[in-house]
């Protein structure tokens, strides 16, 4: 996960692209510090190829919830729950 301080109001989660199974996630917030990406094809927003030649995909974070994204690199782990969803702890 990535915030700069150039850039505060942008946000975004980097990862494999077989860790997304959909082009497209919801992002949902607790309230707290936790995330959760429900990949589908419904979802809210688009998951977009790193660079052509990648194998990294990227999720950017929505304006509303960059506030709870720390600056810097953030190194994360998901967590699945029952219900599908990936889980972020920050």
């Amino acid at each position: 996960m990535s915030r700069s301080r150039k850039l505060p109001e942008i946000a975004y989660i980097l990862m494999p692209a077989e860790m997304a199974p959909a082009e497209r996630v919801s992002i949902y917030h607790d309230g707290g510090t936790r995330l959760a990406l429900e990949f589908g094809i419904d979802g809210d927003f688009v998951v977009r190829k790193a660079s052509t030649r990648s194998y990294a995909v990227r999720v950017t974070i929505p304006r509303r919830l960059v506030h709870i994204v720390p600056f810097g690199l953030t190194e994360i782990t998901f967590k699945r729950d029952p219900d599908g969803f990936e889980i972020i702890e920050l």
